[in-house]
């Protein structure tokens, strides 16, 4: 069985591209199980949108037709190919996969990232992360726990360095420390870090809001997202996803 999800504007595209599959098309309600391959039309929001919204989609292989302003994770772009050839691409199964390891943050998983911030964002929140060896006590609007991939993107905003994914780690950035010398870490990846806020903050994942605590734990999810792939570079997606910014 496959299935398609598609931006509401990219509408025309997606229906024809699920009756060139045969596939199903995944609204806004609906179950996900039982699917060989997950075709997402849309940017880089709309598969995380996807991957939080339906998680049984990580129990498929996911093709991304990359429609937006940033399209890391693209298998290809939809500006260069058709709803017929791609239908092609899955029915003949012309792609590699690609595992991406995501991060558990308890109430959810997110392929890119974590945030536990301040639920008053117009002040600063004092933050303690420990794992057992770091203990770090700051002041900030909040803490970015981001995976490799991810961290391209809003941890790169914040100063986190480029990490390459043959390294199994994640980073650690804050969001607008107090301290100047507080700067992001790049941390094992196996390692979990316990995040702790004086007072009620958000937990967000992949830019989603998911609940609200006063600590979280993240660390790694035995969740991947396995996501169909022309090519395997990691420097050239990087260095496309910067170029968007």
């Amino acid at each position: 069985m496959y299935l398609v999800y598609f931006r509401p504007d990219l509408r025309d595209y997606g229906v024809k591209l699920a009756e060139e599959l045969g596939a199903r098309i995944l609204g806004s309600s609906g179950n996900a199980d039982g699917a060989e391959v997950t075709v997402v039309v849309g940017g880089d929001g709309t598969l995380l949108h996807v991957i939080q919204s339906f998680p049984e989609v990580l129990r498929s292989v996911i093709f991304h037709v990359g429609a937006g302003k940033v399209n890391f994770y693209r298998t290809v772009l939809m500006g260069a190919v058709g709803p017929r050839e791609v239908a092609r691409l899955v029915l003949e199964r012309r792609y590699i996969v690609k595992e991406f390891p995501m991060l558990d943050a308890g109430i959810c998983t997110a392929l890119n990232d974590v945030v536990v911030r301040g639920a008053n964002v117009a002040k600063l929140v004092g933050i303690r992360l420990t794992d057992g060896y770091l203990d770090l006590d700051v002041r900030a609007d909040g803490v970015i726990v981001s995976t490799v991939h991810g961290a391209a993107g809003y941890a790169f905003s914040l100063g986190a360095p480029i990490v390459d994914d043959r390294i199994s780690a994640k980073v650690v950035a804050f969001i607008a420390p107090f301290p100047l010398y507080v700067r992001p870490i790049v941390h094992p990846w196996e390692k979990k870090v316990d995040v702790e806020l004086t007072e009620d903050g958000y937990i967000i994942c992949d830019g989603q809001v998911r609940g609200t605590a006063r600590s979280a734990t993240v660390g790694p999810s035995n969740a991947v997202a396995r996501i169909a792939a022309l090519d395997a570079n990691f420097y050239e997606r990087v260095r496309e996803r910067l170029k968007s910014q």
